[in-house]
């Protein structure tokens, strides 16, 4: 009988380890892609009828990859910190916090760049991101948002909206 509860002591003991919640479902080191599309309205009228810049646009961002780290600060408190690093580009560094099965970032500053298609080159601009994430297996996937604004053609624009996703999977270490 011993052997009995001592067996299904052991079985509940492994199962309840291989759910991890709070900071440690989310630590690790990561490969990531990023893409996605911001949308921006018009704050001021245009010069004119025939004035170029639109009153409302919709850019993709440039895709990006890279290494993307997440490491605990903070245990009991499920702070982490949140690394990118992108191949050829920026490194960003953002806190965040984890709860249970989901992750909360906190605001940062963060370029993207993106095709101007009316004038064929691309432009790179700093906005306000914040973020929630949810991992799966091994797949860590960050929806991100970005406030903030930009001048183009003459005209100055906030952002109305933005679809920027991240995945990104573990690496085996």
């Amino acid at each position: 009988m011993m052997k009995k509860i001592l067996l299904a002591a052991a079985l509940v003991a492994a199962a309840c380890s291989c759910t991890k919640e709070g900071a440690a479902r989310f630590e690790g080191y990561y490969s990531y892609k990023l893409s996605g599309n911001i949308s921006f309205e018009a704050t001021t009228s245009a010069a004119s009828d025939s004035d170029p810049a639109p009153d409302k646009m919709t850019f993709s961002i440039s895709p990006e990859s890279g290494q993307l780290n997440i490491l605990t600060e903070d245990r009991n408190s499920g702070t982490v910190v949140l690394t990118m690093n992108a191949l050829g580009g920026d490194a960003t560094a953002v806190t965040g916090k984890a709860e249970g099965g989901s992750l909360t970032l906190d605001d940062f500053t963060k370029r993207f760049s993106f095709d101007l298609s009316s004038t064929a080159l691309e432009r790179t601009h700093s906005f306000t991101v914040s973020g929630t994430g949810e991992r799966l297996d091994d797949i860590l996937i960050i929806k991100f948002t970005a406030s903030g604004g930009m001048d183009y053609l003459g005209r100055s624009y906030v952002v109305s909206g933005s679809e920027i996703n991240c995945v990104a999977r573990l690496n085996d270490r």
